[in-house]
């Protein structure tokens, strides 16, 4: 059985699919990735670590994870504190959001210095954005990574980079930078690598490479996919759909993709079936919607 942990921030998420009218699930960059590992690999013991609120709200949310495969048991519930907020609306597809998690479980947990349950996993997943969250905290949490990373386990990062989060470009280049140092893969959109470096996806590549990453994956909306494993390039064309809400695809493709690595299928594979499993998701509303019919 592999054993995967996923490491990040889950939210309320709200939906507007009217003028006048709200839908709401629970969501989050990581915790949408580990739903889709878990459907990838059934056969994978998939872990989220954040921080749980005290309320009723809260208590939803471990059931909602157990319903998707996810084991929250390990995530330290902090009294007094509850589950993060955002709200998106889209236009043409694309997404606008707004968020309240200041005072969220997950931020006072990630910021406090999150501690990794034992034993040892087989691989370990973060994004950027658990790294914007845990604040001061993140250089730890990228160091804790290196010792794993020595160990034998497999470090995996996606990009997602909110300016929002951060104090300036500057800050969140140097953090991520030094991710990079520290993980096997990476998973980046076209959008992050220009904002944060100024990179093409072969430039980002060659970046990544530099850097040790084994393997890179830049995703360009719905042109071509290019990937770099163990110094090897090749580029992947994704389905053409109709886009309804772009919302979570890159987390699903994350999920999908470290899934199919982890039971060590070509890289080819797992990015043709990563890029299928996106474009069903943006065809839906919502982050887990895909999942949640089935």
């Amino acid at each position: 059985m592999t054993s995967v942990l996923v490491i990040g921030e889950a939210m309320i998420e709200l939906t507007a699919i009217s003028e006048r009218q709200l839908d709401w699930s629970f969501a989050g960059d990581t915790l949408n990735c580990a739903a889709a590992i878990h459907a990838a690999c059934s056969e994978c013991d998939v872990d989220f670590l954040t921080g749980i609120g005290d309320d009723s709200m809260s208590d939803d949310f471990v059931r909602f994870c157990s319903e998707l495969g996810v084991d929250v048991s390990h995530s330290p519930v902090v009294a007094g504190r509850n589950l993060g907020l955002y709200w998106i609306s889209t236009k043409d597809g694309e997404r606008d959001f707004r968020y309240w998690r200041n005072e969220s479980a997950a931020r006072h947990v990630l910021e406090s210095g999150i501690r990794l349950p034992e034993p040892s996993y087989d691989a370990v997943v973060l994004s950027n954005i658990t790294l914007a969250v845990a604040g001061v905290a993140a250089e730890d949490l990228i160091e804790e990574m290196r010792k794993l990373r020595r160990r034998g386990t497999k470090l995996a990062i996606d990009l997602n980079y909110r300016a929002a989060l951060w104090n300036s470009v500057e800050d969140a280049r140097r953090v991520v930078d030094a991710a990079l140092t520290a993980v096997d893969i990476i998973v980046a959109s076209h959008d992050d690598i220009s904002a944060l470096w100024g990179d093409d996806p072969d430039a980002f590549c060659d970046r990544a490479a530099a850097s040790g990453v084994a393997e890179a994956v830049v995703t360009r909306g719905s042109g071509p996919i290019t990937a770099s494993v163990t110094g090897r390039r090749f580029r992947i064309n994704p389905p053409e759909v109709a886009v309804v809400d772009t919302t979570g695809a890159g987390d699903a493709f994350m999920g999908t993709y470290i899934a199919h690595r982890l039971r060590d299928q070509p890289a080819e594979v797992a990015v043709a079936d990563a890029a299928k499993v996106a474009s069903g998701v943006v065809q839906e509303r919502g982050a887990l919607s895909y999942l949640l019919k089935q």
